[in-house]
């Protein structure tokens, strides 16, 4: 597997794990599709699209497919889609439509 897959999966995993213990049940994280995670917490659900990246300015346009088929998987479901950038110990979470965000730390033991 080569190394970028590898750094990927693993801060997927890593989402998975700040999601459950922010009281989100993960209701699919096999990373096949637009989505690699899909998460509910009470009424919300998301459909999320993991990026690790170096750094916050991740480039819309060359995620842009990627994007509108993530739109299109969660709207099919009433759910929100989501773009999940982690940097360093920050994940972002930002809205694949609207553009909002939510911030999030994690660490190791997190």
């Amino acid at each position: 597997m080569p190394k970028n897959t590898e750094t990927g999966k693993k801060k997927e995993k890593d989402v998975v794990r700040w999601l459950k213990n922010h009281g989100w049940e993960i209701l699919y994280e096999e990373g096949r599709g637009p989505a690699d995670i899909v998460a509910k917490r009470g009424s919300t659900k998301w459909f999320i699209q993991v990026k690790y990246t170096r750094s916050r300015e991740i480039s819309l346009a060359r995620f842009d497919k990627e994007r509108k088929d993530l739109i299109k998987l969660a709207e099919k479901s009433h759910a929100t889609a989501v773009l999940c950038s982690v940097v360093r110990n920050t994940v972002w979470f930002d809205s694949a439509k609207t553009g909002k965000n939510w911030q999030g730390d994690f660490c190791e033991n997190d």
